[in-house]
């Protein structure tokens, strides 16, 4: 081929090569720069799907001071935006293992929530007993089935999962620079704030 027409040709591919490099460039921008661009972005966890994660420990079964047999029942829940934190009301009955007397009671707890980065999950945590309603209980029954809050808080509440990211979701957000900032009580539920990498 002679000179002149070589030049163009490879003046045409030098093009190319310099337009692809400058379209690589734009999108890697433009994913990097995405999260800025967006903004902070939400995600919502109804208080629907909370109760049927937490329903999924229930019912629940102990012994208390090898008196009582106690059988707790899935919780009710509330929302409490104000405190940033859940309510749960949960039945239960108790029977007396000698007499064979049984009492109906209610615990009502609350707790906050937390995310746990290590298996991308969302836990309860802090959980308090705010109170123990057992109408018609014996005194002699109330030390031992005053436990009754201690247990369900201590040894089933506490940290316990109630949500996990699919990894896919979490790298997705990562590539677009997004990370988990804050978790917080709303009205229908639980709401996951993100906020883009500095």
């Amino acid at each position: 081929m002679p000179p002149s027409q070589a030049r163009p040709a490879v003046r045409l591919a030098q093009t190319r090569r310099a337009l692809c490099a400058t379209a690589v460039t734009l999108a890697t921008g433009t994913l990097l720069g995405c999260a800025g661009l967006m903004g902070p972005r939400d995600v919502d966890i109804s208080r629907y799907e909370l109760l049927t994660k937490l329903a999924k420990s229930f019912p629940m079964h102990q012994q208390m001071g090898g008196l009582f047999d106690v059988d707790a029942r899935a919780p009710r829940l509330t929302m409490q935006p104000t405190d940033n934190r859940v309510a749960a009301s949960i039945d239960f009955t108790a029977r007396d293992r000698v007499l064979g007397s049984t009492y109906q009671g209610t615990v009502d707890l609350s707790f906050g929530l937390r995310y746990e980065p290590s298996d991308l999950t969302i836990r309860l945590t802090a959980p308090r007993v705010e109170a123990v309603r057992m109408p018609g209980l014996p005194s002699s029954a109330n030390k031992a089935l005053s436990r009754v809050g201690a247990w369900l808080t201590e040894s089933k509440m506490n940290d316990y999962p109630v949500h996990r990211f699919k990894p896919e979701d979490l790298r997705k957000a990562d590539r677009m620079g997004y990370r988990v900032d804050d978790i917080r009580v709303v009205d229908s539920g639980l709401r996951i704030h993100l906020e883009p990498r500095n």
